[in-house]
């Protein structure tokens, strides 16, 4: 993973701590209400075990479930968009 790629993983998982889970929660529901559904897998990958559990708890706390595809050699070409293999998947 580049530098841009750590700093801007980095960023992320720090802007998500600031808002809290409430307010992701909030978020998550709202835009599930929209697709008509209550409850989601989030694909979670990388390489940053700390980072990763972070974002673990994280998700847990809005009422989620976080799935860990592991490493991001793997995981990313997996949850990638357009065309990873789990791009499109909604696991319920």
């Amino acid at each position: 993973m580049g530098d841009w790629a750590r700093k801007l993983l980095a960023e992320t998982v720090a802007q998500m701590a600031r808002v809290g889970p409430e307010a992701l929660r909030r978020a998550f529901d709202r835009n599930l209400a929209e697709l008509g559904l209550d409850y989601v897998d989030l694909y979670m990958t990388g390489d940053d075990l700390g980072a990763k559990a972070e974002v673990r708890k994280i998700i847990e706390q809005t009422g989620h479930f976080p799935v860990d595809l592991g490493a991001l050699d793997v995981g990313g070409p997996l949850a990638s968009l357009p065309f990873g293999s789990l791009a499109t998947i909604n696991s319920i």
